[in-house]
């Protein structure tokens, strides 16, 4: 029993390595993978791009605002706590 066990753990181990060579893989060789895997991991962005967020509250404000408003949004928020 013991013996499976340790077998059992081995090829584990070896599917788990199989998939992280795959990936160290793609990442040397698939900018395209790259980029999916920095705008899903890392929140990134390209240039000119417009990211859009639904469904969440904040403030009491239903939001579908993109960035560039939410950050317009914030700094007259500020200005207005700031002359207050």
């Amino acid at each position: 029993m013991e013996r499976q066990a340790h077998v059992d753990k081995i090829r584990l181990l070896a599917e788990e390595n199989r998939t992280l060579m795959e990936e160290v893989r793609r990442l040397r060789n698939d900018m395209n993978y790259v980029e999916s895997l920095a705008r899903r991991e890392l929140n990134l962005i390209k240039k000119n791009e417009v990211i859009y967020r639904f469904g969440t509250e904040r403030h009491g404000i239903r939001e579908g605002r993109s960035l560039a408003k939410d950050a317009q949004h914030d700094n007259e928020s500020q200005k207005l706590v700031k002359e207050e």
